[in-house]
This record gives structure tokens, sequence and C-alpha cells, in this order.
């Protein structure tokens, strides 16, 4: 049995097309660590957006204001796009664009989230030097990073293990940091931002969570499932916990 085969069988797929997703006042810890720093009336960027579901939370802290939300990834604006708008949030939109260029004007917003684009992202300065360039004068902004050295299963699992390596292998080669969390800090001050407060927080996830989310991020297909004398191994009860870096920071006022 292929992974491919496993995930469907394991995971699934539902027959018939899903409602469009809720999004909930829940805490999520994407947004969670920016939201206390914005005020309800404020102009967001929301870089990295995927599928929108982190969005509209930060939309949530901003009931009075508006936030954009841009992804390189058709599918992730198409999915984030297709969501429920969260009761009392602000404007949402949506708009593909590369994160190193930008098609909005000088001093357009007042904050800005950053959800980990440095893992893809070739030249993480002239991004930040955009992020710069739209944040109006004294502006804030949230940038979070996983580092994938810092992951800790909770059992041995071969085919984890596998999707993982590819997974990191393939960040690599689009010339991403899949550590980009460890250099985010040091990245962000060098950009000109100051008042740096940076925090970390963990990930979780069960194995089975992670190999969905890794598949749609397309880095299952392919990779077979172990085998042991012909015979399918049974994968363990498997957790991901994985840190992430924090950073909230602002634009100096001129």
């Amino acid at each position: 049995m292929t992974t491919t085969e496993w995930v469907r069988s394991n995971i699934g797929s539902s027959p018939n097309p899903a409602p469009p997703a809720r999004v909930s006042h829940a805490a999520d810890p994407r947004t969670s660590f920016f939201t206390g720093y914005l005020r309800h009336d404020m102009r967001a960027l929301h870089a990295y957006c995927g599928d929108g579901q982190a969005t509209f939370r930060l939309a949530a802290s901003v009931p009075m204001g508006e936030v954009t939300g841009v992804d390189p990834d058709t599918g992730n604006l198409r999915k984030a796009k297709a969501r429920n708008v969260v009761a009392d949030a602000g404007d949402v939109s949506f708009e593909r664009c590369s994160l190193a260029d930008l098609p909005f004007g000088p001093d357009q917003f007042d904050a800005v989230l950053l959800d980990g684009p440095f893992a893809t992202e070739r030249s993480p300065e002239r991004a930040l030097a955009e992020v710069l360039r739209v944040l109006v004068p004294g502006g804030v902004l949230g940038a979070r990073h996983t580092v994938a050295s810092s992951r800790v299963l909770t059992a041995d699992s071969p085919l984890i293990a596998r999707v993982l390596k590819k997974q990191e292998t393939v960040l690599r080669d689009l010339g991403g940091d899949p550590d980009a969390g460890l250099k985010q800090p040091g990245l962000l001050r060098e950009a000109g931002f100051v008042n740096l407060r940076v925090t970390a927080s963990a990930e979780q996830a069960t194995g089975d969570d992670l190999l969905a989310g890794l598949s749609h991020g397309g880095f299952v297909p392919g990779l077979e499932r172990e085998e042991s004398e012909g015979e399918e191994v049974e994968e363990p009860l498997v957790y991901s916990f994985i840190t992430a870096v924090e950073t909230v920071c602002w634009k100096p006022v001129r």
C-alpha cells in the first residue's frame, strides 16, 4: 500500500463537497502571540495566509479595521475565500502575490503578520524590505516560524520520518530554511525593526494530522509505506511537538 492510499483510507475524503469551513474565536497559536498588540481599527496584512483560518481570527481582533491575506499559492487562496466570515470581524480580502513583491503602496498597513514565509522564501531580506515599505512608521510586525530541527516524535515512525525528511529537502531546494525560526530575530533586527519581543511556543499534532497536512502540501504522494517481509508495518500512535519562535517588533518612527 502506498502512502497516498494509506492517507486516503485512514484520513479519507468526503464523497460530497464540504460546506464552507467556519472559523471560531478559539485561540490560535499562529495569531495569539500578536493580537494583544492590535487596535480595533487597524489595517492588517497577513502574509502567507494559507487556508485563511488564521486570517479570519486575526480579523476578529480588528473588528473596525481591515485584513488582507496574501499567499503565492492559488489553492490556498481558493480555500481561504471559501471560508465563512467570523462574526464581529473586520473586512477580509485575499490577493495572490509574492512577499518579495507586494502590490501595495508605502505606509499602507498598521500591522503585518508573517506566518512562516521564510521556510520557502529565497530572500527573506528582500521580503522584509517590502514589509518595512508597506508598514506605517510605528507599525507593528508579528513573525512566527517553526524550527524543524526541534521536532520531537513520541514514537518511532519510519513513515513520518521519511515524509518529514522529504519536506525538509524540498524546502531547502526551493531556497527556503526549515529552521527559519532560529534566524528570525536576527533578520528582523538587521532589516531595521526595533524593540524586539521574542517568545516561543510548541505546536502539537497527532501523527495522522501531521500526515494529512503534509499530504495537502504535496509532500506525501510518491512515498511508499514501510513494509516488512511483504507485510504492512503497523504505524504506532505518534504525537509531534515542534517549537515555534515568535517575535513582535516595530517599524521605527521617522
